[in-house]
Parts: structure tokens; C-alpha cells; sequence
């Protein structure tokens, strides 16, 4: 698609370089031989000159606020215990976390394996299938 900029004008029935210059206009027809000395001059507009950082228009400010990422991460694995927890009280129900582990990659083991402390702290029950 193409994108708009504003600081380029609209298209016009003026000629224009890619740049978005006027180009000279076109020839006008052969005048006689006696008017042949009288030739206007052909004016060109100049580009416009590149802006500097001081002349753009100034960007909206954003309020921004530091998160503690392991203080939330620790927040919601509270709560998800508490919840686990209260679904075993009220009904018996135990959540549940159920692993299958194709092939003997390090890293997969690692994940695999910290997936089922995570679940452990969670109170969830964990079934493990390594093929």
C-alpha cells in the first residue's frame, strides 16, 4: 500500500519529479523567428529543505510504570495455588498438568521439568509419559 505523507502535497496536473520538485514546464511551440529572442525564463521550484530534529512536531508523552516481573509472576502462582487448593476443598477436584516428552533433548527435559515444579508448588497433579 502506499503511505501517506503530509508533508508531501496532493497530486497536481503539475509535473513533478519523484521528489515531489516542480519540473519545468514544457516547451511552449517554436515561436517565430523575429520572437525567438524573447524567451521567458523557466522557473524551478527548489525541494523542500530536509528538517531538523528541532523543527519536527514533538511526540506524545507515554506514562509509563517498572513492573517487578518475578514479584507478579510469584502473585499469580499464589493465587493459582489458593484456587487450586479451593476447587479440591469444595469439589474434590484436583487440577491436573500431563507431560508427553519425545526424544532426550536437554533443553526440552529442562522445560519439561520446570513445568512440573511450577505445577507441584500449584498443588496440581502430574502424569509423565517419555516416549
Amino acid at each position: 500500500g502506499r503511505i501517506c505523507d503530509p508533508s508531501v502535497a496532493a497530486p497536481s496536473a503539475e509535473p513533478r519529479s519523484d521528489k515531489g520538485a516542480m519540473l519545468p514546464a514544457a516547451p511552449a511551440p517554436a515561436a517565430p523567428a523575429a520572437q525567438a529572442q524573447q524567451v521567458a525564463p523557466v522557473a524551478v521550484a527548489q525541494a523542500p529543505a530536509a528538517q531538523t530534529p528541532a523543527e519536527k512536531p514533538p511526540r506524545a508523552t507515554v506514562e509509563t510504570k517498572l513492573i517487578d516481573g518475578k514479584a507478579i509472576a510469584a502473585d499469580v502462582r499464589a493465587e493459582l495455588k489458593e484456587m487450586s487448593d479451593q476447587l479440591e476443598k469444595d469439589y474434590g477436584i484436583r487440577p491436573g498438568l500431563a507431560v508427553i516428552l519425545v526424544g532426550q533433548r536437554k533443553d526440552s527435559q529442562s522445560y519439561v521439568r520446570n513445568k512440573k515444579r511450577a505445577a507441584a508448588e500449584a498443588n496440581f497433579h502430574t502424569v509423565d509419559v517419555d516416549l
